[in-house]
């Protein structure tokens, strides 16, 4: 959707210029040492709730209770996915250990969608039209519902589906950018390709302040390249498992049982030869583009960081965009620098994430 598109370059790039800006300024001043992969969670969980809910819970400035709840949440589907059934039933029906955490984070979650929903209704019912966000797009359908049961079946579907999204966007987001910012920190000549990309597309005046960041940022091809090999070799859902409903074979010739569990390693994936080439553990921007200078597409079971088949995910556009914008607004101000670059731990979790954070030092330019 065009309108929905517009909205959310729009809502990213004043929420990067009225939060992150000052928090980067106010680092480049005192020379402290920024976890930028925390700012960065906290960053994309407002955004994506300015997309989602049309609400902005301002987690970048003060810490919120919410952005905390649903990264609680996450940790226990990890956990639940990594331990015994019996353990993880039997810690939630004594409350307990990370089934505690879960728990809590799941009431904190359900009053924030509660009360960020009938924020969205009374200002709905006050603005004829609306904003462009998923909800108030949602409300404007059920507005014209004459049947009240069907409207809140309708409303009980939406508000689990608007959920998913904020799940959806929120890690994956902050993951891939965190690890781009790794990634350009230790290869700074990739770095200063980006910059001089930005500079000659966007220039360097407030260039999304007339509304047109979805349009011109398409332009910024070598930016998109650097950050498809980002996801190439830090895909955010490094493993994804499957089951079969019924016994089956795969094309590789393999026999699989009905519910046996299938893992896929998205990670291992983009560091094989096989696949990628000899050079497949480097990280080459230039991999993206043919001998005419044209991008390349590669297919999605090639390249699965947005998965693949009928499950695509149906924000990748959109997500580009929003890294896009954060990407050229940070690196056409600041100078970021990785300290101890070298020491990569990921965490275990469900989106690859770093255990200990992306340590920064900020300098304007």
């Amino acid at each position: 959707n065009a309108l929905f598109q517009q909205f959310t370059a729009r809502t990213t790039w004043e929420k990067v210029k009225s939060s992150l800006f000052p928090l980067l300024e106010a680092a480049s001043r005192t020379g402290e040492i920024l976890d930028f992969q925390n700012v960065l969670e906290r960053l994309a969980f407002d955004f994506t709730c300015i997309s989602v809910l049309g609400h902005d819970p301002n987690s970048v400035s003060e810490e919120s209770a919410a952005e905390k709840a649903f990264s609680y949440h996450a940790e226990g589907v990890f956990y639940r996915h990594v331990v015994p059934v019996f353990l993880w039933k039997f810690q939630s029906l004594l409350r307990i250990g990370t089934e505690r955490k879960m728990a809590a984070g799941r009431r904190t979650i359900e009053e924030f969608m509660s009360e960020s929903i009938s924020l969205r209704e009374e200002e709905n019912r006050k603005i004829d039209g609306g904003s462009h966000d998923m909800l108030s797009c949602y409300l404007r359908i059920v507005r014209g519902k004459c049947d009240q049961e069907i409207a809140t079946i309708s409303r009980q579907i939406w508000r689990d589906a608007l959920l998913n999204f904020i799940f959806a966007g929120k890690d994956t987001i902050s993951s891939a950018l965190t690890w781009f910012f790794w990634v350009i920190g230790n290869h700074p000549e990739e770095e200063e390709k980006i910059r001089r990309e930005i500079t000659a597309v966007l220039g360097t005046g407030e260039w999304n302040s007339d509304g047109r960041a979805a349009d011109e940022i398409k332009n910024l091809v070598y930016l998109h390249a650097a950050l498809c090999e980002t996801l190439r070799l830090f895909p955010p859902v490094p493993f994804q498992h499957k089951s079969p409903l019924n016994d089956d074979v795969l094309p590789s010739g393999h026999l699989v049982k009905r519910n046996d569990r299938i893992v896929l390693s998205f990670y291992s994936m983009g560091r094989m030869e096989s696949i990628w080439g000899k050079d497949s553990g480097e990280f080459r921007p230039g991999r993206w583009f043919s001998d005419e200078g044209t991008m390349k597409l590669f297919p999605a079971f090639k390249f699965p960081a947005f998965n693949a088949g009928p499950r695509s995910c149906i924000g990748k556009e959109i997500s580009f965009v929003q890294m896009k914008i954060v990407i050229a607004a940070v690196l056409s101000r600041f100078k970021i620098a990785v300290v101890d670059g070298d020491h990569a731990r990921p965490r275990a979790s469900i989106v690859l994430q770093l255990e200990d954070g992306l340590k920064t030092r900020v300098t304007k330019l």
